[in-house]
């Protein structure tokens, strides 16, 4: 008797943990499958933006928030003369350190 009642215990156990599991899954596979729709519509949204040379742009692109790093300089991409270029600045005298062109491969 003693082994029938432990046995039933055991098996309601064993349920509990298989329904927590799949749980887990399901939580898991929609919070997969919300992070690939937003990965899909940041990408459109991206390539509707995007400007092809020789094409008029059909958004207006501007820059995000900038962002302050603990130490070290700070890194600026900019374009000028359809050429683009990296310029260094020095946090601390808060001056252009450098600036030189880079070489953007054309991917159209």
């Amino acid at each position: 008797m003693r082994a029938q009642r432990f046995f039933r215990y055991l098996w309601r156990v064993n349920a509990v943990l298989i329904a927590v599991a799949a749980a887990g899954i399901a939580v898991a596979v929609v919070m997969v499958t919300v992070s690939t729709i937003q990965d899909n519509i940041h990408r459109r949204e991206a390539a509707a933006a995007s400007v092809i040379p020789g094409k008029p742009a059909n958004k207006e692109l501007s820059l995000g928030g900038l962002s302050t790093t603990p130490a070290g300089d700070i890194a600026v991409l900019f374009q000028k003369n359809r050429k683009y270029y990296l310029a260094l600045f020095d946090r601390t005298a808060r001056a252009k350190k450098s600036e030189r062109e880079i070489a953007v491969p054309d991917l159209h």
